[in-house]
């Protein structure tokens, strides 16, 4: 919160932050420091590189502690899911296109936000994601004949859905309406997030630990949820993605409930160390 809020007022929206606002900045940061440097001469981050910013913290490291860990993925060390939802992006932007004829009016995102918990964004349904695949499997919306071919490749998936048990599991359509600003957040659970940008206009952007990053059509970002990660959309039409959230690649309990045929056939990737996923302690996840 210290930093976040430090950097809000040395970044205000004015050409010229007033002099008080750098003040209250700098005074905000500095707390932010201490805090941090405080917090890893805590036993629980022994063995932890230092950190040079609060926005470096990610609940994945307590997983994988033998992985590197990226706010924002380089392509080179992608997830297969990423390249997957690219290359069949057509397939998923017909069936929101589907389904947005379908249902010019919104009234489908509408319903969904009422019943979203609140508290990300300071006004209901800024934010809306309707379901496509969750840990049951598809959603009734895979019945509709606009999403049938999209929800058929998505099930097909075993990083989501009912073959991951990381919290979220699955893949949603999401909308960001203009003027929206979701409030830095992160994840608690072992897991990564994929956009795939499907009606991108401009103005919208999102934030993980520090990085910047503005959605393109037909363009996935594979991200860690579990960094700091805040969104802002100050243009004029409603952002739409495809978003998923997946089973991390170096999570040695998912990959073993595979089999022994699907592992031969995605090895465990070098970069992962000896793998991971075990809770660092007793309801770490659930706890926060």
């Amino acid at each position: 919160l210290a930093s976040e809020l430090g950097r809000r007022l040395a970044a205000a929206d004015t050409e010229a932050p007033a002099v008080v606002e750098l003040l209250a900045a700098a005074q905000w940061l500095r707390r932010a420091s201490s805090q941090l440097r405080r917090a890893e001469s805590l036993p629980f981050f022994s063995g932890r590189e230092r950190l040079d910013s609060p926005l470096h913290l990610n609940q994945n490291w307590d997983f994988f502690q033998t992985a590197p860990h990226w706010p924002i993925w380089p392509r080179a060390s992608w997830p297969a899911l990423g390249v997957f939802l690219e290359e069949h992006y057509t397939t998923f932007r017909s069936g929101l296109e589907g389904l947005l004829a379908e249902d010019p009016s919104g009234e489908r995102f509408h319903q969904a936000s009422l019943r979203q918990a609140a508290g990300l964004a300071p006004r209901a349904g800024d934010w809306t994601r309707l379901k496509l695949i969750h840990s049951g499997g598809p959603s009734e919306l895979c019945e509709l004949p606009s999403l049938r071919a999209a929800c058929a490749l998505l099930a097909a998936r075993r990083e989501i859905g009912p073959s991951c048990p990381t919290q979220l599991s699955g893949a949603s359509l999401a909308r960001l309406l203009p003027g929206a600003a979701l409030k830095p957040h992160f994840g608690t659970h072992p897991r990564l997030t994929v956009h795939l940008g499907l009606r991108t206009p401009a103005g919208a952007s999102l934030t993980v630990g520090g990085q910047h990053y503005e959605w393109r059509e037909g363009e996935a970002i594979v991200f860690d949820d579990t960094f700091p990660h805040a969104v802002r959309h100050q243009g004029s039409e409603a952002r739409y993605v495809l978003v998923a959230w997946f089973c991390h690649p170096c999570d040695l309990d998912w990959r073993r409930g595979l089999g022994e045929a699907w592992q031969d056939a995605n090895p465990l990737p070098d970069w992962c160390g000896g793998g991971g996923g075990h809770l660092p302690i007793p309801g770490y996840s659930d706890g926060i």
